[in-house]
């Protein structure tokens, strides 16, 4: 466990330690060019299971869906690698992807990569359909507008022949 060098930090340790994990929300410098995102922390440590990513949605939206995800987990529910997840967003299913750029990851996972103290940590990455067709990334029909509200941290040629 890290230690706290100013009070930012502190307050984020206490809140892990008080909920089990918390939820980032990154607001990009430059909304025209870069997508806010979400992410967890705490997830692995507390119930053991992968962190999450996400981009793309509200705040209030992503922070749902990180809080239920991790909220499932500690229920005992697990979730597959690839597989269709429903209860996340509306009524779009959700894919959650795993072997994920390590490198790409930890460039916007940083408060969580700090509290594991740079040691590595499973984390997924949760894939959105395009709210116009329900098609994900890999799936013909999905529109290129799509990749700059949801950048993809994993090769998408994974799934291209599904």
């Amino acid at each position: 466990m890290p230690v706290a060098s100013n009070p930012a930090d502190q307050k984020f340790l206490d809140d892990v330690e008080k909920f089990g994990w918390v939820v980032r929300i990154i607001y990009p410098d430059d909304p025209d060019t870069e997508p806010m995102f979400h992410y967890s922390c705490g997830i692995f440590r507390r119930v053991g299971h992968a962190e999450l990513i996400v981009f793309g949605l509200s705040p209030e939206v992503g922070h749902f869906l990180v809080n239920e995800y991790a909220a499932r987990l500690a229920a005992g529910e697990t979730f597959e690698p690839g597989e269709r997840y429903e209860g996340f967003v509306g009524n779009w299913p959700v894919i959650f992807v795993d072997q994920l750029d390590q490198k790409a990851a930890l460039h916007h996972l940083t408060w969580t990569d700090w509290y594991y103290d740079r040691k590595p940590f499973p984390v997924l990455q949760c894939v959105l359909p395009d709210p116009s067709n329900g098609k994900f990334p890999w799936e013909e029909g999905y529109r290129d507008q799509m990749h700059e509200s949801q950048p993809l941290l994993f090769p998408i040629s994974r799934f291209k022949s599904q």
